[in-house]
C-alpha cells in the first residue's frame, strides 16, 4: 500500500489514466457512453490518456506559458483535468452534431455511429416533442415529452416518465388530462414521435 501511495506512483497513474477518465466522463454528459466491462474501460482510459499525452507533445512545440510562468499547482491541474475536460467537451459536441463524421463521409470514409442504441440517439436529439407509447398489452399513452419529462440512459432500465398525459381525440386534437405517467422498463413495444408544432392541443 505504501508503494502505491508514493508520489511517483500517483503521478504515473494520473498521467496514464486520469486524463482518459476525465475525457470519458465529460463526453458522457453530452453523449451516452457505451457500457463496458471494467477491464475494457481501463484500456480505453489508458488509450485516451496516451492520445492526450501525444496531443500535449504537439502542443509543447507551441510557445504556451510553461510551469515557470504559470504557478505549478495550476499548471498541474490544467494538464491533468482542465484540458482533458475541454477535450471531452469537444468530443461530446462533435459526437452530438456529427462534424467529424460528416467531414469524413465527404471523403468516402464511413464510421460507426458514436451512439450505440436508437433509444439514446432519439432521446438525445429530442428536447421537446409529442410522443405516443404503445405497450405490449396494447395500452397507449400519449403526451408531451417536455424538459420535465425523463427518459432513462441506463441500457438496463429503459423506463420513461411523460410529464403531461393527453387524450387523443377523433379529430386529432390532444386534450391534457392533467396527469403524468411513468412507464416501467420492459413494458414498451413501440414509440411514435411528432414535432412540437405539428399537433393541435388543448389544455
Amino acid at each position: 500500500m505504501d508503494e502505491f501511495l508514493k508520489p511517483e506512483t500517483i503521478k504515473l497513474l494520473s498521467q496514464a489514466v486520469l486524463p482518459g477518465v476525465v475525457i470519458v466522463y465529460v463526453r458522457g454528459q453530452l453523449l451516452p457512453n457505451r457500457r463496458l466491462e471494467l477491464k475494457d474501460a481501463i484500456v480505453g482510459y489508458v488509450a485516451l490518456s496516451v492520445l492526450y499525452q501525444a496531443l500535449l507533445g504537439l502542443a509543447a512545440e507551441v510557445p504556451w506559458p510553461m510551469p515557470g510562468v504559470v504557478p505549478a499547482p495550476i499548471f498541474s491541474i490544467s494538464i491533468s483535468m482542465i484540458f482533458p475536460a475541454l477535450l471531452g467537451l469537444w468530443l461530446g459536441l462533435d459526437g452530438s452534431f456529427g462534424w467529424s463524421r460528416l467531414a469524413l463521409q465527404r471523403l468516402g470514409i464511413h464510421l460507426s455511429h458514436p451512439v450505440n442504441t436508437a433509444w439514446d440517439w432519439r432521446f438525445s436529439a429530442c428536447e421537446e416533442c409529442w410522443i405516443m407509447a404503445t405497450l405490449k398489452d396494447g395500452t397507449r399513452w400519449q403526451g408531451h415529452l417536455s424538459p420535465n419529462s425523463f427518459t432513462s440512459t441506463d441500457p438496463t432500465e429503459r423506463d420513461i416518465f411523460i410529464e403531461q398525459v393527453y387524450n387523443l381525440e377523433d379529430d386529432n386534437t390532444w386534450t391534457a388530462k392533467g396527469s403524468s405517467v411513468l412507464i416501467a422498463q420492459g413494458e414498451i413495444q413501440t414509440l411514435e414521435f411528432w414535432p412540437l408544432k405539428s399537433v393541435a392541443s388543448s389544455s
